[in-house]
Parts: structure tokens; sequence; C-alpha cells
């Protein structure tokens, strides 16, 4: 890896940390609106980040096809490695397991509750991303056991 993405891989790093600790300090005691807050800031950046990945590639095919993307392509660009495993029922929900998830690497253990405030911004970015390749969708995290987290991706129904 080179050595200058390892320096913007730290700053990043503190720079999520920050967006927390602001989110907190902004809404107070209110968990569920600094959650909100970091969903929406990751929406945006995950609608922006995919159309700079998906740029030179060809038009998706598919629904798994966009899925896999999002677990090889763009779970690289934006947090350094692929995704450990992919499942689905077939029936609109994905489970993507990422065993080291790179925001909880230097977070001493919580509450479940804590947690979701660090990955909400990685949430809102999954659904930013695949709402831009057209498949809005609810996205969910689950740490089981710091730093492993599963993503439960749920599409939304296509409205007739």
């Amino acid at each position: 890896m080179p050595s200058g993405r390892q320096v913007a891989e730290s700053v990043f790093e503190l720079l999520l940390v920050e967006l927390v600790c602001t989110a907190r300090a902004q809404h107070g005691d209110d968990a569920d609106k600094a959650v909100q807050s970091l969903t929406t800031l990751g929406n945006s950046v995950g609608s922006r980040l995919v159309e700079k990945v998906a740029l030179d590639r060809a038009r998706f095919v598919s629904t798994l096809d966009i899925v896999k993307f999002v677990c090889k392509e763009l779970w690289n660009e934006a947090f350094g490695k692929q995704v450990d495993n992919l499942r689905t029922n077939h029936r609109g929900v994905f489970v993507l397991i990422d065993n080291k998830f790179r925001y909880l690497r230097h977070i001493s253990p919580l509450d479940a509750r804590s947690y979701a405030v660090y990955t909400a911004f990685a949430c809102g970015l999954i659904a930013g991303a695949l709402g831009a390749l057209g498949l809005p969708c609810q996205v969910t995290a689950e740490v089981t056991a710091c730093p492993a987290t599963t993503f439960t991706v749920k599409l939304e129904e296509a409205k007739a």
C-alpha cells in the first residue's frame, strides 16, 4: 500500500471520530438525531463516491451485479478492502459482513447503542451509493464482536 494512502486513512479515521463527537455535541442526549445526521452525511458522500468509482464501468445488468460492485470496488475505495462475506435471501435482503471494519479498528468496545453512532456514516454511505445506482434501500449495522460488523441492506419495494 502506498505510504500516501496510509496517511489519508489515518486522517480520515480522525475525521470520522471528530464527526461523531460533533454530531453528539450538536444533538445532546438525542442519539437518534446524531445517527440521522451522520447517516445523511454518509448518504451524500456515498452517492458522489459511487459516481467516481463507477465512471468508466459498463452498465450493470442485475441487482446482484450492483451489490457485488459495491462489495468489491466501492468497499475497497471507501474501506480499504473488500467485504469478507456477502449473503442474500434473493428477496431484496443482502447481508454484508466485514470482519475487520475499518471505522471500528481503533474504537474501544462499546455498548450496542454507541456503535450505532460510529456505523451511521458507513450505513449512509452504502445506502447513498446503492441509491445512486438505482437501488433505494435501508441499511443497518450490527457490531457482533468489535471490529466485526454486519451490514443488512433491505431494498425498497418498487412502487408501481
